[in-house]
């Protein structure tokens, strides 16, 4: 167990630990240089022992040792400790007598040790590190002679020169490895990329590098083209007209020189390359070459750039040339060199020189980095400085890397400044080389317009790979997906994009595997944005991407394609609506061919009351799985509408849980399996009359151009409709012209029966019939359209049946004051006409005494308020109810209670005819 009681304080100090530190990358092996001096202190002091000792927090080592059997101790053991708090040589004439080793264990027991003499290992910054000490077995009280002592502290320094010396070789030998990592590492990414052509030229315009690319892409080999003028692959009249002059030129003065043009390769072969050249500039700007890129753009292929190997542009360091260790005089400015001190400044060797005999050899540019008396005077002297110098002998410039630190007297006055020099030439060359290295590739890097990326698979346990991480990307890369370059290295794809397609993954993971390169041209959704390269195996872990955006191309070719499409489309709809005769075949077609050139769910055709808000779809078509919704259904139970329809403006809703025009119907629309929706009204006189509708399950964006092709879907189907419509009602008012004929010959032949039947006299007959044909004429009039807006109710009834009443009493007519609109009165005038002509023909009007009761009443109770109207005929034959509903009953039927949305009540009771007709209040 330590007595930390006996330590001096000194050993645990962090500065003396640190600089201990430092050296530990010597070789703890005994090294034949220290043995020398180790030999060389026993034969000056007469001892068998001699140790270099370096004394730690809880131990002492030997870095060599001559007469002594164990390679450390612990310190209960240690001597050397006590040297840490001297100013210079530690002598103890008889161990076993000095009260701080006479309990040693080496003391009172083997080897017995007696004398102890040590000097101290003392850094530049003054850090006492251990010692070089001499041992003896017997007491010598008489110490170290003079000479003696002074050998000891030459050996000692000389000592930590050669411990200064390993370490600065160790610090080169680390500085080369990392040098060559990186430029392998560098040129390993430029030899993967093979489908670039990369020339490098100087400032003539001559080759000086030429890449595999290159010879692959132009057919030239590097031997054949280095050191030629680069206008050689140029075309005949491209030369002629001076191009690569002038691309040179540009690349001067704009920054880059564009080259888009057609080229040619060895053979002769003409192709077309896209290119791009840049010069090449040192740190203060000055041009120093060109760099031309070139990609074989004829099969619209991306290639992959491959740089090639460039020569070495570094020189290996040279071997360390040595450490000097040297000591200023404040007070007489007088400096001690060792003698490798002196070989480093070129100045030949001796004891001592005036200290501006070296910092005179340091170039003026450095001199604000040289310790002078005044600055150490003052205590300001740099301390690790880096400076050149032109040697005293040669004149060579020489880089010389110092530190020193100034040691204090007890009233804190700097008396010495010491430390140690050695020369950094070599490792300022290799760090000079790196940067400028780092610099010419870096700038190749990000004048490269295409993104590129070197990724590093991530593997799971079983060797699978799940993710890669991004360790390089340049400019480009940030420019072309929106993301600052620098927060790219070190984080994976999908931590950078979350939720990325697996594509993505799984395409470079069978890049690593299978060492075969792909191109790929692929979207990262959540970017929304497409992207086109080429990707190359590096390493069993590594590889490389070159990559551009075209998302304007792909969507505008998809754009091209859709539209193509949907010609085509119409086409096929106009061709198929001539074919069919009824409406629901076309609205079914068309339903069909534009669900499917729009890959929806749902799509169809239906009637529009705006009065109600309603539509009435007769088919619909549905593609999988979801429900028909042929029927009636009212708007406002699913949308919001804001006078969208009332103006003809199609109802587009890319998704209904957000849109505000459906959020409060989104449950109801979403239970018929509607995520989004195109409402298209169809337009007829200024007004709404139909809708074309497409629905889809799932949320969608709607094009401009897929609105326009609604629209003009629908304008075809209601052109078409209306045709059919037209034939149809065509077909109607024929028939309804010859049964109105009918009726009008049965009505005068009835009115001149009647006439004949009371009259007394055939002057009288005569007058009465010609009255009542003239209210025959009025009633028609009203019934085949007056110029009305609205009028009381009780006026349209008393007018319709006025030509039917051959005398009092036949009408008892009983009802509230209600006006009507002009639409309505006409609807409800042919309506009696034709249950007047009727009860004329078979009914209560065709005997004597028959009459008929109308009467119309306001249902209050209800929600909205109804009109309730009611015909009964009354005193006529009895009725016996038809065998077939002739084209009369069905008028009845189908006119103004469906135009008013109410319902109809036709009953044949025997004691007479009747009909009720119940709708809303509104709706009149």
């Amino acid at each position: 167990m330590i007595d930390r009681i006996s330590i001096p304080p000194m050993i645990e100090d962090p500065g003396r630990l640190a600089a201990l530190d430092s050296f530990a990358s010597l070789d703890p092996a005994t090294e034949q240089g220290f043995e020398d001096i180790l030999h060389l202190a026993t034969q000056l002091c007469a001892v068998p022992v001699a140790l270099v000792s370096l004394v730690d927090r809880d131990r002492q080592w030997f870095k060599a040792r001559v007469g002594f059997p164990t390679c450390e101790t612990d310190l209960d053991r240690s001597v050397c400790k006590f040297v840490l708090d001297e100013p210079d040589i530690l002598v103890i004439a008889d161990l076993t007598a000095d009260p701080r080793t006479r309990a040693n264990p080496l003391v009172t027991g083997e080897p017995h040790i007696r004398f102890y003499a040590g000097a101290p290992l003392r850094t530049a910054s003054g850090q006492v590190l251990g010692s070089l000490c001499v041992i003896d077995t017997e007491p010598r009280p008489e110490g170290l002679t003079g000479a003696q002592a002074e050998a000891l502290r030459r050996l000692a320094r000389q000592t930590m020169a050669q411990m200064e010396l390993r370490r600065a070789v160790s610090e080169k030998d680390a500085a080369l490895v990392s040098l060559q990592s990186r430029e392998e590492h560098y040129r390993a990414i430029f030899e993967s990329a093979t489908d670039y052509a990369i020339i490098v030229m100087n400032l003539e315009g001559k080759v000086t590098k030429w890449n595999a690319g290159a010879t692959r892409i132009l057919g030239w080999s590097p031997d054949d083209i280095c050191g030629k003028p680069a206008d050689v692959f140029f075309t005949d009249e491209d030369r002629a007209d001076g191009i690569p002059a002038r691309e040179m030129h540009s690349a001067l003065t704009e920054g880059r020189g564009i080259d888009e043009r057609w080229h040619q390769r060895k053979n002769g072969e003409r192709f077309w390359a896209n290119g791009e050249m840049q010069a090449l500039r040192t740190d203060d700007g000055s041009p120093i070459g060109f760099v031309k890129i070139l990609r074989d753009r004829t099969e619209q292929r991306l290639s992959a750039e491959r740089l090639r190997e460039v020569d070495r542009r570094l020189a290996q360091a040279q071997e360390v040339g040595g450490v000097g260790l040297f000591s200023v005089g404040i007070a007489d400015g007088v400096l001690h060199p060792t003698p490798e001190f002196c070989r480093l400044y070129g100045l030949p060797e001796q004891e001592s020189y005036p200290s501006t005999a070296f910092e005179q050899l340091v170039i003026p540019e450095d001199a604000h980095l040289v310790s002078t008396a005044a600055s150490r005077l003052s205590g300001e002297a740099p301390r690790d400085v880096e400076y050149r110098i032109r040697r005293a002998d040669t004149g060579a410039l020489r880089w010389i890397a110092r530190k020193g630190e100034l040691e204090f007297n007890g009233a804190d006055q700097p008396t010495r400044f010491s430390g140690i020099a050695r020369d950094v030439t070599e490792q300022r060359t290799v760090r000079d080389a790196l940067a400028e290295g780092e610099r010419y590739w870096r700038g190749l890097f990000e004048q490269l317009q295409e993104g590129f990326i070197l990724g590093r698979v991530i593997r799971d346990a079983r060797g699978h790979i799940t993710d890669w991480r991004y360790e390089e990307v340049n400019r480009a890369w940030g420019e072309l997906v929106g993301l600052p370059a620098q927060d790219a290295a070190g984080r994976t794809i999908r931590e950078l994009f979350p939720g990325i397609e697996d594509a993505w993954v799984q395409e470079f993971a069978q890049v690593v595997e299978t060492g075969r390169s792909v191109t790929f041209t692929r979207q990262v959704g959540n970017l929304n944005r497409w992207y086109e390269g080429r990707a190359h195996k590096l390493t069993d872990e590594t590889f490389v991407v070159l990559f551009l955006e075209v998302t304007e191309r792909v969507l505008a070719e998809r754009a091209k394609h859709a539209a193509d499409q949907r010609r085509a489309t119409l086409l096929d709809l106009g061709d198929r609506l001539r074919d069919l005769d009824t409406v629901s075949e076309m609205t079914r077609s068309a339903a069909e061919i534009v669900g499917r050139a729009l890959n929806v769910s749902r799509a169809g055709f239906g009637r529009l009351d705006l009065s109600s808000k309603s539509i009435t779809i007769e088919q619909d078509w549905t593609s999988g799985t979801p429900i028909s919704i042929a029927g009636q259904h009212h708007l406002e139970d699913y949308v919001t509408l804001r006078g969208e329809l009332d103006w003809g403006e199609p109802l587009v809703i890319d998704d209904v849980e957000t849109d505000p025009r459906t959020t409060a119907g989104s449950e109801r629309l979403r239970a018929i399996d509607v995520g989004t929706l195109v409402n298209m009204p169809v337009r007829e006189r200024g007004r709404s009359v139909a809708l074309f509708f497409v629905h889809d399950r799932q949320a969608r964006r709607w094009t401009t151009d897929e609105v326009e092709f609604l629209r003009a879907v629908a304008d075809r189907v209601e052109l078409s409709v209306a045709r059919v419509r037209a034939e149809e009602q065509q077909r109607l008012l024929n028939h309804e012209l010859s049964h109105r004929m009918k009726n009008l010959l049965a009505m005068v032949q009835s009115i001149a029966t009647q006439t004949m039947r009371g009259a007394t006299d055939v002057g009288t007959a005569k007058e009465v019939l010609a009255g009542r044909l003239i209210a025959l004429g009025k009633a028609h009039d009203l019934l085949l359209g007056g110029a009305l807006t609205s009028t009381q109710m009780e006026a349209v009834v008393r007018t319709a049946l006025q030509v039917h009443e051959d005398k009092a009493g036949r009408f008892r007519i009983s009802g509230p004051p209600l006006e009507i609109s002009a639409g309505r009165a006409l609807s409800l005038a042919l309506m009696l006409h034709e249950l007047a002509t009727n009860a004329a023909k078979y009914g209560a009007l065709s005997t004597e005494n028959g009459h008929v009761d109308l009467h119309w009443e306001i249902l209050t109770d209800r929600e909205p308020s109804m009109l309730r109207l009611s015909w009964i005929e009354l005193g006529g034959p009895p009725v016996l109810p038809p065998t077939r509903k002739g084209f009369g009953s069905r008028f009845i039927e189908r006119g103004l209670a469906s135009q008013v949305g109410g319902d109809l009540a036709l009953d044949y009771r025997p004691s007479g005819v009747t009909c009720i007709v119940t709708a809303p209040l509104t709706a009149f």
